[in-house]
């Protein structure tokens, strides 16, 4: 508890109230609900598996132990919501971003499916939306979660606590940016080649995702409106991200119609090239949260499935890979 308090709650956020957020009302809650202690710890041990390298299985076996844990108890809490439903919106929230961490991270020898890692974290994904709804009326993009997020953080907060309010401020102060870069990156002598790099990346991917969706725009067949639509609304969540510097992009399988993701389980070759461009974009998205990159092996997967299958795509397909395989 101690690491996720003093450390990896601060890597989860993007400011102060997101510091308050991950840490002083998930802490709160968990005292009092197992199931939610046990995403905290899940998260915690993923992000020890990245400092103690050396130790990296040891915690990614620990993390899974957690993970199934925080599943369990869950499963169990949602038979009775309403006797802690905040406790439950945030235990899903916090297993959203568990489920992507631990989806390129199995033991020795375990055998990774990345398109059903998607298709679970996408069930997460719509899990937390219920929730979200049931227990704020509203969204995650309505301003509704922000409404709900502070009002978590004044009950949990104490007024009478001002050296922690004025860390928040300092903080804030630092002008402190998303991800597991430190929250003082911005201060650091190489932040504007980083900065550079990163803009650099974010405007490729954009043009990719845009030279996608002319290539869609061409063809004949029977889906095509559903292609686009789904390129539309990717290019979209990119061109978010590419201004909030945030996490949205993870939420995209949300957009992705039912429709969609069968074309993708059967193997559709569009479908694979959009969610192909989805996974560089979420590798860029979470390159330095503790989950280091994940997208990584969806990019891998769909990539050398489509290079059998059109080998006319190789380019595009080359960039994907080598994408995921950058570091900045």
């Amino acid at each position: 508890m101690h690491q996720y308090s003093t450390s990896t709650s601060v890597i989860l956020s993007k400011d102060s109230r997101d510091i308050m957020f991950y840490c002083d009302v998930m802490v709160h809650h968990s005292i009092s609900n197992k199931f939610l202690l046990h995403a905290i710890l899940t998260s915690a041990a993923i992000h020890m598996s990245t400092i103690e390298t050396d130790k990296s299985q040891y915690w990614v076996a620990t993390a899974l132990q957690y993970h199934s844990r925080a599943t369990l108890g869950l499963n169990e809490a949602l038979k009775n919501y309403s006797s802690a439903s905040d406790a439950i919106s945030l235990c899903s929230l916090a297993m959203v971003i568990n489920s992507l961490s631990l989806s390129r991270e199995r033991l020795r020898g375990e055998e990774i499916d990345p398109v059903a890692e998607l298709l679970q974290t996408r069930k997460l994904l719509q899990g937390l939306s219920v929730c979200l709804d049931q227990t704020i009326g509203g969204n995650l993009w309505s301003g509704s979660f922000e409404a709900w997020r502070d009002q978590l953080i004044q009950k949990s907060s104490n007024p009478k606590d001002t050296v922690h309010r004025d860390l928040l401020t300092h903080i804030d102060n630092t002008n402190s940016i998303f991800g597991h870069m430190g929250i003082f990156l911005s201060q650091h002598e190489k932040f504007p080649e980083y900065q550079s790099k990163s803009e650099e990346f974010i405007q490729t991917i954009l043009h990719k995702t845009n030279e996608m969706a002319t290539y869609v725009a061409s063809i004949e067949s029977e889906h095509k409106n559903e292609y686009l639509t789904a390129c539309t609304s990717l290019f979209s969540y990119m061109e978010i991200f590419q201004t909030e510097q945030g996490a949205t992009i993870i939420a995209w399988p949300l957009a992705a119609s039912d429709f969609l993701v069968s074309l993708l389980m059967n193997g559709d070759d569009i479908a694979m090239l959009i969610f192909m461009h989805y996974g560089v974009a979420l590798y860029l998205c979470t390159l330095h949260s503790f989950s280091k990159g994940a997208g990584k092996h969806l990019v891998e997967k769909l990539s050398r499935t489509l290079e059998i299958k059109r080998p006319e795509w190789i380019e595009v397909l080359l960039w994907a890979r080598t994408s995921v395989l950058r570091d900045m």
